[in-house]
């Protein structure tokens, strides 16, 4: 009703006219202009309607308008629409109301709906590392980039703690952790506090990530204005039962520009969340079922879409809910939970009945012999996710007591089977030598392992004593790095990296002639040296690495002719 009625008031029509302009706002100024021609820009108003250019051709259209929206590349100043010309009349006064300090949201959502979108092209996704049918799925953390030391100084939580748990790989993969964990706040002699907080990493404006965490809350606020936005007494009922709003509304930005966003709250927290939809990936299709433009709009819209008969990856039928979850910043699935035991698969292992029943009654089951989407075979500890109804994989048996886990013994590490007169050592937590593993790059290797027989982890190691040493000791044990280069004091990341043997791009630096540089260092620990570099020593690396290939390939094939 107040959707209809705003559109009333400002006579902006939503059908698609044959004539259009285009209108650009500068935010920062406060000026709304349309464009006379393909340069110039008068100020938008029924004075000069006379002289707006005006198109007609969709394709045209669409080719102007982004190439017009690449001009103007910072979004939080500028915004470029394209308006019906029988729509003008109402625009005038709509758009005036886009540059005060709160304008009303029917009108920023009506902007909205008239705002350039160029299209994306597959090449521009595949540039991204996506495709069509391709989501982004981890925004990984760099560990070397992690300042252990000071999260267990500040917080009491220890790496080792956080893989004991099994939470560690899903915190570097830019998630957070399933439940609360404890946490000893130490903020000095006249502040201290004990807590339970979920914990994820985010990353800072320098670029490095910090641990956040979270404490739960009896009830969430949803009295207060969240970021602008006022919960109505539907969007309060939603999120009650169902953990999200059900609808996209505008917040406030931090730089005052208007954020597209979702609602939810967090799961675990009772915390109020929201994700940005420009942030959030939409396929063209999920589980093998294509989806189509009103079904996307729809999940951009923060609503949820019904998909029947979508498949695994064994190929096995199932219906659930889709939408977009704060949380995880991702399209999800809610999965009806008489289809998740109907399946009576996973990683293409059959389950029985009894292992069925256990799963429906939040039991922990072993099952073995999966196979992952490489096709290796992997076994895991099972059990179903009561928020999601998804199933979790872990490498020990989360029910098991802390100080005396149940693990997974793997019968393949990277790839390579373990040798039958190896197993029962390996098994033990013994050190064993093997060759032939794959890296996750493709690359082979040959290295010492070991099982870690608390978490079910395997250590690699080039020697006896490498694998036994703590990553802090490696650290020491590579190279000692000065902690000021050049009268450039290092931080704790460029510290760690280099420590590490990784290259460290360093600005800064303090020349011998008095001028700031900028150099890439990167440790030697053959020779004990740093080594100091005017572009990415890896990367040259690799370069003449593909190139030598290149060039062997290149003979290899005139001496075959």
């Amino acid at each position: 009703m107040e959707q209809k009625k705003a559109e009333e008031t400002h006579n902006v029509s939503h059908e698609v006219s044959k004539e259009k302009i285009f209108v650009v706002l500068d935010m920062e100024e406060k000026k709304i202009q349309a464009l006379k021609n393909d340069r110039e820009l008068v100020p938008f108003n029924k004075k000069n309607e006379s002289s707006f250019l005006k198109l007609t051709n969709d394709s045209i259209l669409e080719n102007f308008g982004s190439n017009l929206i690449r001009q103007y590349e910072n979004p939080k100043r500028f915004k470029v629409l394209e308006i019906p010309v029988d729509s003008l009349a109402g625009a005038y006064k709509s758009l005036e109301q886009l540059l005060q300090p709160n304008p009303p949201q029917e009108v920023i959502q009506l902007a909205d709906e008239y705002t350039v979108k160029p299209k994306i092209k597959d090449s521009d996704l595949k540039s991204e590392g996506l495709n069509e049918n391709a989501e982004k799925k981890y925004q990984y953390i760099d560990e070397a980039m992690v300042n252990w030391q000071e999260i267990e100084e500040k917080t009491g939580i220890t790496r080792d703690y956080l893989a004991r748990k099994g939470y560690l790989d899903t915190l570097l993969k830019g998630g957070k952790t399933p439940d609360v964990v404890p946490v000893k706040l130490n903020l000095g002699q006249s502040c201290k506090f004990n807590g339970y907080a979920r914990l994820s990493f985010k990353i800072d404006k320098s670029g490095l990530p910090y641990l956040d965490a979270r404490t739960p809350k009896t009830a969430p606020t949803l009295d207060l204005p969240y970021y602008g936005h006022h919960f109505s007494a539907e969007d309060k009922k939603n999120l009650l039962e169902k953990k999200v709003m059900g609808r996209s509304v505008f917040l406030n930005g931090t730089n005052g520009e208007k954020v597209k966003a979702i609602i939810g709250l967090d799961p675990v927290t009772n915390e109020i969340i929201a994700t940005r939809i420009s942030k959030v990936f939409i396929p063209d299709e999920k589980c093998n079922v294509k989806l189509s433009d009103h079904e996307k709009e729809k999940l951009r819209e923060g609503k949820e879409v019904r998909i029947e008969n979508m498949t695994d990856k064994n190929g096995r039928e199932f219906s659930g809910t889709l939408f977009i979850s704060p949380d995880t910043h991702k399209v999800e699935i809610k999965f009806d939970s008489q289809d998740l035991f109907e399946r009576k698969t996973l990683g293409g292992i059959k389950l029985t009945e009894e292992q069925l029943e256990r799963l429906k009654n939040n039991e922990v089951i072993k099952v073995e012999n999966m196979k992952n989407s490489n096709g290796k075979p992997f076994d895991r500890f099972v059990r179903i996710n009561t928020e999601t109804q998804r199933p979790e994989f872990f490498k020990f048996n989360p029910d098991s007591p802390e100080d005396n886990r149940e693990i997974i013994i793997p019968k393949f590490v990277s790839g390579k089977e373990i040798p039958a007169e190896d197993f029962k050592k390996f098994a033990e937590g013994k050190p064993i030598w093997m060759e032939g593993m794959i890296k996750a790059n493709g690359e082979g290797m040959d290295r010492f392992i070991e099982l870690d027989t608390n978490t079910g982890e395997v250590r690699y190691g080039r020697t006896l004593e490498d694998l036994h040493m703590t990553l802090d000791e490696k650290m020491e044990q590579k190279f000692e790095v000065p902690k000021v280069l050049l009268g450039r004091k290092l931080q704790p990341s460029e510290y760690a990296a280099l420590r590490n043997g990784q290259p460290v791009k360093i600005n800064g630096l303090q020349a011998f002639n008095g001028t700031k540089i900028t150099k890439w260092v990167k440790a030697d620990t053959k020779s004990g040296t740093l080594k100091y570099y005017n572009e990415n020593p890896d990367i040259s690396k690799e370069k003449n690495t593909i190139g030598n290939t290149s060039k062997k390939e290149q003979k290899k094939g005139q001496h075959v002719a």
